[in-house]
Order: structure tokens, then sequence, then C-alpha cells
């Protein structure tokens, strides 16, 4: 029978175990606050400077218990996501990445397959909090399914707000899209009422403050799943506090340096202030068990701090990729200004929150996570677990690699060579020294248990690209999902004057020459265009089973006076120009310098330029016919200018990006020393990453 239907003939009520308990037939309300890509350190009560302001967190944490030895189950979030609606480690459930992922593996070896939306078949956290009364609200973040039927209200919650395929916005303000539209980043699954101005931080906690009173009113206890979509990219803070940041660094001495990053956790904040307020105003704060956590680590390096001391951070499995804040508050029955060293991980939230609802955990669940109730009252107590794992066998910031930590031993698997290192964290909290030849009986025993459990949850194997293992790699669709078959192709410009396209999942490509958006019957990409002398194409492809991409337009050799941005030539180096009705994006091939040109209309006073630097790492097997092996590229140093006429240029700010593998550091903002008239406004490429000839940068906007 349905594991489902199980649940809903008959779950009981029983009581809780240990320290804290939570009498027969008392529910009370929970509230999930999941922040998305929060360092370990970026909070104030976590913090190693104090240039990020968390009043209300910092709060939440003395009214509480702060875990110091908290873990998201990955290093990337919908794997995460899926062990909390679960409580299964991320092997176990296949849902290994973040979905649906941009890697296919390389020439040696392949990446598994996974599943690309949480199963139906799951007994999802709303859905067992449902047979006990609950009204269930999910509000912001899902990403644990492809297609609508994967969306929240098909996972247990009563209402959506928010949540869809996307991990991110377009932006963070409305319509929550990439700058000049956009519909497919617009975030769907929102109420009518949003206008021009709006935060999208502040405008989801509207909604989630309404269904309070709401379940209030209804005399129901009520379980939000408050998803914040923030500090997630794009780094976009309201300007006041961008503002106030810049200031406060300048008077001060601090490591973290994003004044965008620092607004957006202060908006994060302001929202979590909200919630608490709201519960004291509606006399609920001692009927209301919170936990408040994260996804995954924060961006490592540059101006990013947010995981320090600990190692890298989002995207690899060192400490700063998975080590989170983690804080639990329920005034009466947890334990006040308390601090646990116990630890902890995202599959207890699940088997947490059913006790405390006094929910029986369902039969066949399979559950991985331990319940925290033996902790509320007595921290220092153990939840007697002896390790916790990781297996992520793709590629992202870091390698693929299984983790086991085991007391203050973590020992790393790297899949591609069996390469160990092993750390204890009590002494070297920042992996500094490998321990794994000096310890190497200890390695050995951690390998094994390793071993062991990822037989017990029979975890995807790590597989050498043969044509054997061909049909285990990620080369099509998954379980039901797209495999990014939504990301349209992408182009490589030969010597020759040709384009070819590419695709993932052996998709065909349809295309255009007119302007037109292409369909079914338009003309099948099967060669190269010869944009020798200028084309405009448009391209849409559609995977094996019928997902479909975005389209996309390419503009090539394309006069500026019939675009808005164009090479800096005007002939034949202008690869990817700008679709007005989708966003500004723009990649170039050629020699440098090149730039990109707007023409604002009229002459306009602005104060900003705004823009996300893309790096394309393309690597391993895309079709047969590959693009090659690690062609990568994006900006390195960059001079913005300005001009009326286009016939004399002012140089306003120049500078360079940090980055990393897939990410860049800096902020997505260019201030100018004042704010300037003009009409046009050039971004001019100097040099690029790597040497590469590739350029590329997207999501440009103006600040007013």
């Amino acid at each position: 029978m349905n594991p489902k239907l199980l649940l809903a003939l008959g779950l009981g009520i029983t009581a809780c175990r240990g320290g804290g308990e939570v009498k027969q037939n008392e529910k009370p309300n929970i509230i999930i606050m999941l922040v998305d890509d929060m360092g370990w350190s970026d909070l104030g009560c976590y913090a190693q400077d104090d240039f990020h302001e968390t009043p209300n967190i910092d709060q939440l944490a003395s009214e509480g218990i702060k875990f110091t030895n908290a873990y998201a189950t990955c290093a990337v979030c919908s794997p995460t996501r899926a062990s909390i609606m679960s409580g299964k480690y991320p092997a176990r459930i296949k849902i290994t990445d973040w979905i649906p992922g941009h890697s296919t593996g390389n020439k040696k070896f392949i990446t598994p397959k996974y599943r690309y939306e949480l199963p139906l078949e799951e007994v999802t956290l709303p859905e067992a909090l449902k047979t006990a009364g609950y009204n269930t609200y999910h509000v912001g973040k899902w990403h644990l399914g492809e297609t609508p039927e994967y969306y929240p209200e098909h996972q247990g919650f009563d209402v959506n707000v928010g949540g869809h395929s996307k991990g991110a916005p377009g932006s963070f303000y409305f319509p929550y899209a990439k700058i000049g539209g956009g519909h497919d980043w617009t975030n769907l699954n929102l109420p009518e009422g949003h206008q021009e101005g709006d935060y999208l931080t502040d405008k989801l906690t509207d909604h989630a403050l309404d269904l309070i009173e709401q379940s209030v009113s209804e005399e129901k206890p009520f379980f939000l799943n408050m998803a914040y979509y923030v500090v997630h990219v794009p780094l976009e803070g309201k300007l006041d506090l961008v503002d106030k940041y810049k200031q406060k660094f300048e008077k001060g001495n601090y490591k973290q340096k994003s004044f965008h990053y620092a607004a957006m956790v202060q908006s994060l904040d302001e929202s979590v202030g909200r919630i608490l307020n709201k519960l004291k105003e509606l006399n609920i704060e001692k009927e209301t068990f919170i936990v408040l956590t994260s996804d995954n680590g924060g961006l490592a390096g540059g101006q990013f701090n947010g995981n320090a001391p600990l190692r890298a951070g989002k995207g690899t499995h060192y400490e700063g990729g998975i080590r989170e804040p983690f804080i639990i508050r329920w005034p009466g029955k947890v334990k006040d200004h308390a601090t646990s060293a116990q630890i902890v991980t995202s599959t207890d939230i699940y088997p947490t929150l059913l006790e405390v609802a006094g929910v029986e955990v369902p039969k066949g669940q399979g559950m991985d996570g331990k319940s925290l109730v033996p902790l509320f009252d007595a921290p220092e107590n153990s939840i007697k677990r002896d390790e916790i794992f990781w297996h992520y066998p793709h590629y992202h910031r870091g390698r693929p690699v299984s983790v086991i930590r085991s007391g203050d031993y973590k020992l790393m698997e790297f899949l591609e060579d069996g390469h160990l290192e092993l750390y204890n964290l009590k002494n070297d909290i920042g992996e500094q020294k490998n321990l794994a030849e000096l310890e190497a009986s200890k390695a050995q025993e951690l390998k094994q248990k390793l071993d062991d459990w990822k037989k017990s949850v029979d975890a995807a194997p790590f597989r050498k690209n043969t044509p054997e293992n061909k049909k285990y790699a990620r080369t099509g669709s998954g379980w039901v999902g797209s495999n990014n078959i939504k990301n349209p192709p992408v182009f490589d410009l030969q010597e020759d004057g040709k384009m070819r396209l590419y695709t993932f999942n052996e998709a065909e490509i349809r295309y255009t020459l007119d302007g037109s958006n292409p369909n079914k019957s338009s003309k099948l990409y099967e060669h190269s265009f010869d944009v020798s002398e200028g084309a405009r194409i448009r391209i849409k492809s559609w995977s094996p089973n019928g997902q479909q991409s975005d389209v996309e337009e390419f503009l090539v050799g394309v006069p500026l006076s019939k675009c808005n941005a164009a090479s800096q030539n005007n002939k034949h180096q202008a690869g990817l120009s700008i679709d007005n009705e989708k966003g500004s994006y723009w990649e170039s091939i050629g020699k440098l310098p090149q730039s990109v040109t707007y023409d604002l209309g009229a002459e306009k006073t602005i104060s900003g330029f705004v823009y996300q630097p893309a790096r394309r790492v393309r690597e391993g097997v895309i079709e047969i016919n590959s693009l090659p092996n690690n062609v990568d590229g994006a900006i390195k140093k960059y001079a913005l200018e300005v001009s009326s006429d286009q016939n004399s240029w002012k140089t306003v700010n120049e500078g360079e990006f940090d980055y990393i593998r897939y990410a860049f550091l800096n902020d997505n903002t260019v201030w100018f020393s004042s704010t300037v008239t003009c009409r046009y406004i050039r971004l001019k490429a100097l040099s690029s990453i790597d040497g590469g000839e590739i350029v590329n940068i997207e999501d440009i906007r103006f600040i007013p």
C-alpha cells in the first residue's frame, strides 16, 4: 500500500521522550526558517566580526539553543531541501545535486543520473503534520521539481507562495525577473498585488504574516516553511542598506566586503524580526517552535568571509560548504541562552518536528535523522549517533567526494582517484593538516564505515567514462526532470566564420532567422551557420521527452542601429547580444578589448550600473560533436565609460573581478564616483579570465 495512504489511515499521537516533554494532543505551531546560501558566521551570534547586523536572529539564538556542529546534508541546495522534507539522506532519496545541475562529467568520468524532483511517494513533513490537524504553508524557494506536479501544493502544503522550479529570482525587485522582462525567471505562484519597487524578501514576509493570522483565526496549529531566497545571488540588496554598509566598511576594519550581501543579510534579519513580533502580537510566542538554518555554506574568498575560519564554501564539502548556523527556540520547552556542540544535520529536522507535534514517524519512511528533543532542556546530552555522511558524485566548485564525520574526525574520499583527506576538526577546524598518512589506521577505519554506509543507502556509484557505463550517465532526462533542457543551446564561433550550436540531452534545435520565436515547424538545425556577413538567429531546443528550452537570440555582426549592444568593431566579433523581451545577456568571442554599448534612449542621470558577470565553464561530453574541454571565459579587467554622443567617452569606473570556479566574488554593482548624466554607457572588456577569448556578462540594469 502507498505509504501516504497508510499515513492517512491512522497515525497515532505519541509523547516525546527525554527533556521538554510534549503532552498528548498538544500541538505547537512550527516554523522552519531556511536561509539560502548563508555562511556559518554570517550571523552576529556566530560571526568573526560585527560587520553584518542581525539583532533579531541574535535574539532568537539567545532565547534558545545555538548549535556549533550543525551541518547541511549537501554543499548545494536541492539535496538539503529534500532531506528536510523527507528525513532521508540525499543519497538514499537519489537527489544528490541541485536541480537540474550543470555538469555531465568529463572525459575520464561520468556523473550519475539522479532525481530532478522530490518523489510524490515520499511522505513529506507537511503531509505527516496534516494528519495532526496542521495548516501547512510554504513561502519562498522550493527547487524540488522541474514541473508543476512536483510543486509544494502537491507535496502536502495547503498554500504555496512563490515556490516553483527555479532556485533564485532573476531580481529581488518586482517583477523579480531578469532585466528586460524574462517571464521564465519571474517568481511564479505569487499572489496578486505586487508592484514596482517591491522587494521580494519583504513581500514574502507579508504573505507569511497573513497566513499566520489566518491560521490563528481558524484556531488551528500551523506549519510554516519559510524558505528564503536570500542570501543567494543575484546579489541585490536594498540601495539604502547598501549605502549603509559601504559607509560602515570605510569607517572600520572588517573582513567582510560585500555591501550588497550585508544588505541582504539585514533584510533577512528584518524579516525574522517581523515574524517574531507577529507571534508576540498574536500571543502565540510560547506556542511556536522555530528552527533556523541554511541549505549550504556561503560563497568563500574575495569579499565573502562568512565561513571563516572554515575552509572553502558552497559547492565544496570542506567545512565552509556544509557547516551551518542552526538555532532552535521554543519558550518554556527549549532551554534558553544555551549552546550545544552535539553533531546535528538537516535530516534531524523531520523527526524532531514530528515529535514536537506528537506525530509518529511514518512506517517505511527509512528515517536517517535523529530527534533533537532530548537536547531541549539538556543541550549537553547526546542523541546517540556515531556518524553522519555525505555523498556527492558530481562536479561543482569542488570535486566528486564522499564524506564521513565521526566524533572529532572527518574523512573525505575524493572519488576520481580514491585520494583520502583526514582532519581532526577539534584541533583543526580550518582543515589545514591532512592526517590520512599520519593516522592511516583511523583513515581506513572511517573509510570502511563510509563504504558500508554507501551500500546501506544504495548510493549511486561514481564511474569511469566507458561505453558500458554510458547507460548510467547524466546524458538525458533522469526520472522525470528536464536535465537542464530549459537552458538554451550554447554556441561556438569558429575561425572559418561559422557558428555551431550545442545542447545537452541530445535535444533537437529549431531556429528562425527573421526574429520570430521558433516552434516545432521551424527549421531543424543540423550543421552550422555562416555568420561571416552577420546574422540574427533565434533558437529553441526540445528534449527527447518533450521538455522545452527558453528561446535565445544571437545577434552576430549586427549593426548597432539594429540592436542595443554590439561588439567593439560592429562586425564579426559580436557573439551574443540582447533579447529585449528576455533580459540582457552579452557574449563575445574574439580578440580584446571588446565592449557592449547601451543606448538609454535619451540623456538620463544615473548613479550605478548593475550586472552579473558570467563564467562559462564547459566540460565533458555535451553531445557527440562536443565543445572542446575546458572552454571558459569571462571578463577579468573592465572599464566603464559614458557618453552623450558616442564621439567622446569618459571613464567613470575601472577594475577587475575576483572569482572562483563557477562563481564571482565581487558585488554585481559598479558604482560611479558621483552621479553622471549620459545617453550611452559602454562596458569594455580589457582582459578575460585565463586568457580566453570568450567574454560574457548578464543581468544588466541602471540605477536611476
